[in-house]
């Protein structure tokens, strides 16, 4: 070779090296005018044409160099090429026939991606293995060593793997990315978290990042953190949908400050989105479910009809307008929706759960029985189909079958976070035990199933009895031989804990025979005397409690407008008292409110002393007066709740208490008719 030559030579490899690939192929193809069989020339000319993606020409290149001088780095070049033309299974029988003559990292890190190509991830994982047996350092089969254990499942070797590749290049974007995931795969978000904030340090712009930093973070319990990665995800991408989704999401159920306002600022959040895109079906969904978790149905069906609008075939939009109806008492129109959501989504378990619902408050119970018993059979079977359809055995009072399903409660409320001993479950024995009770059920529940404390505590060696605040003073009076204690204090210790409602569970209890059905709650003595002195109660007229309203969310069908209760205090030779809590009562000269003389049921209970008759809805306060023996008309709804069993007149629960059920859904003036007749 001339000196012209080599420095033609030279410069043409430098220009190729700098990028200046129409340069060097110019003066490639000059040397090759001189020197056709130059077999380097060759191989660089097929490398640049690989480079370029023009493979077959490549090919073609190589293939003359490597019949000239058949060297294992141009043999393992022309694999390359037949790699990059698609010609796997050839590229692994050049890669092969190559490391036969030398054995280089380079080429068994092409030979795993050859393999790996063809679905062969085994040969792959070897060949990783082999070329980082050649060298250490070599970042990228240990990186693709990584992303093959994942492929096959293999997560520990993968994340030791991508931890390997942290140390070879420590500022390595894609390393982390990697890792999140498979921390995330083994439910170490902790990790997971690491990873990103790693990763978003080397590229603060990359919105992804701090999407997933938000979902870990919720997943462990950083609300705040959450909320704050939102929050940089929609300032770097504005028109990121999931973010405001999820972050009024989030913001709607935390637990801190007022529920009214938490829901106000979430409503704001998914606005802010709608404005953005108000097509996007997911944040209108969500949207839509946000109105009526307020009460502002108009505003949701309002929401699902542009749903409607977008996609006609939208099974969840139909779902939730089921909902809205039912909430409103619609419940034709609701089964109509569930048919249609069925119709388009059959595999939905959740619309069958609905459609027996709507059955259930249409009065079709057959029908609604049959579905639930349908679905606690399948594999997708939830738990809330479990205890609504216990709930339909109870109110049969088939108590086996009902509180065996009813115990699922424990399943979405974990009673371990709660006790220092072992959780009950139906096979074990309480028996000459220290018990700790924890009441995860309403206030009514409660109220209707202490009857059972004395009966336990026969059985155990001591009870320990935690429950909500306001009823700790008048079960610490009713039930001196049992240590009540309120949720928020450390219960002592003890040697098994129970749901409240899995005392009937537990003692085997008869519904046709209830206990205590004349009363077994005792009014503070001193409270009853006290209120009895107030000037409201210094009349001789018959003293009516009135209690209409309650938690709109729980209480759907039970509540009654305070218009049409009112017009009971038209008869002015009765004197009429709220026990209504937050109701902003207008007083008359025969309407008083007692609200300011409550705190806690201790207090409703010394009150309830002080009057002759009691007219509720279906509300925590009717067990009380109950449980106290006063006279009592309850009002119900035509689908009335299991604990009423079928009763239209007397409860076995209650020998005070007296019903008045609709006769049809949604009509109170009729019921409150026969109750001015009752009066």
């Amino acid at each position: 070779m001339n000196s012209q030559y080599k420095e033609l030579t030279d410069k043409a490899v430098n220009c190729h090296q700098s990028g200046d690939i129409e340069t060097a192929l110019k003066l490639y193809a000059q040397l090759l005018s001189i020197n056709p069989d130059d077999a380097n020339v060759l191989n660089l000319t097929g490398l640049l044409m690989l480079s370029a993606g023009n493979a077959q020409e490549a090919i073609e290149y190589i293939t003359k160099a490597f019949i000239i001088n058949p060297t294992a780095q141009i043999q393992g070049n022309l694999g390359k090429a037949y790699y990059a033309a698609g010609m796997y299974e050839k590229a692994v029988k050049l890669f092969l026939e190559s490391l036969k003559l030398e054995e280089t990292d380079d080429i068994y890190y092409s030979l795993g991606l050859a393999y790996r190509k063809l679905g062969n991830i085994d040969s792959a994982i070897e060949a990783y293995k082999n070329a980082l047996e050649q060298n250490p350092g070599n970042f990228s089969s240990c990186y693709n060593l990584s992303l093959a254990y994942k492929n096959i499942g293999d997560i520990d070797n993968a994340i030791f793997y991508a931890e390997k590749c942290k140390i070879l290049k420590e500022d390595d974007e894609g390393v982390y990315a990697i890792l999140s995931g498979l921390y995330e795969a083994t439910g170490n978000y902790e990790e997971a978290v690491k990873a990103l904030k790693k990763a978003s340090s080397i590229n603060p712009d990359n919105y992804s990042y701090y999407y997933n930093m938000a979902i870990f973070s919720s997943e462990l319990g950083r609300t705040k953190d959450a909320i704050e990665y939102y929050f940089k995800v929609i300032s770097l991408n504005p028109e990121h949908i999931p973010s405001y989704v999820n972050l009024s999401n989030i913001t709607r159920k935390l637990k801190e400050g007022d529920e009214n306002e938490n829901k106000e600022m979430a409503l704001n959040i998914i606005l802010q989105g709608y404005s953005v895109n108000p097509k996007e079906e997911i944040l209108l969904l969500s949207l839509a479910q946000l109105y009526k978790d307020m009460y502002r149905n108009a505003e949701s069906i309002k929401i699902i009809n542009e749903i409607l609008t977008l996609n006609p075939n939208c099974d969840q939009a139909y779902s939730l307008m089921a909902i809205n109806c039912m909430d409103t008492g619609n419940y034709e129109e609701a089964l109509q929706c569930y048919d249609i959501a069925i119709k388009l989504n059959p595999n939905d378990i959740n619309f069958y759960h609905g459609r027996a619902i709507a059955l259930k408050y249409l009065g079709r119970e057959d029908e609604c029985r049959e579905i639930l018993e349908n679905i606690i059979n399948s594999a997708e079977v939830t738990n809330e189909s479990k205890i609504t359809l216990g709930m339909l055995y109870l109110q049969h009072k088939e108590l086996q079958k009902g509180m065996q399903l009813y115990h699922y409660r424990a399943d979405d409320f974990n009673l371990q976070n709660y006790t220092n001993g072992e959780v009950w479950e139906p096979d074990k024995n309480i028996e000459n035990k220290s018990v700790h009770i924890y009441t995860n059920c309403g206030l009514g529940d409660t109220v209707m199933c202490a009857r059972y404390l004395p009966y336990l505590n026969e059985k155990v060696k001591n009870i320990i009895f935690q429950t909500d605040e306001t009823l700790v003073a008048i079960m610490q009076e009713s039930f001196p031989n049992v240590n009540v204690i309120k949720k928020s204090v450390k219960p002592p210790l003890h040697d098994i804990s129970l749901q409240f409602m899995d005392i009937l569970l537990a003692l085997n209890v008869d519904l046709y025979n209830i206990p205590l059905s004349k009363g077994y709650l005792k009014a503070n003595e001193a409270a009853v005397k006290m209120f009895s002195s107030l000037p409201i109660f210094q009349n001789d007229k018959k003293k009516i409690g009135l209690y209409w309203q309650g938690n709109k969310n729980i209480f759907k069908n039970r509540s009654v407008n305070f218009d049409t209760i009112k017009q009971l205090t038209e008869n002015k030779n009765l004197n009429f008292y709220s026990f209504q809590l937050g109701f902003n009562l207008e007083e008359t000269d025969n309407l008083f409110d007692l609200s300011p003389h409550i705190k806690d049921y201790s207090d409703t209970a010394a009150l309830l002393k002080n009057i002759d008759t009691l007219i509720t809805i279906d509300s925590s306060i009717v067990h009380v007066a109950g449980a106290l023996g006063v006279k009592t008309y309850l009002l119900l709804p035509k689908t009335a709740e299991w604990r009423w069993f079928y009763d239209e007149k007397t409860t076995p629960w209650y020998d005070s208490v007296t019903i008045f059920k609709q006769k049809e859904s949604n009509n109170w003036v009729e019921v409150l008719d026969r109750v001015k007749k009752a009066l």
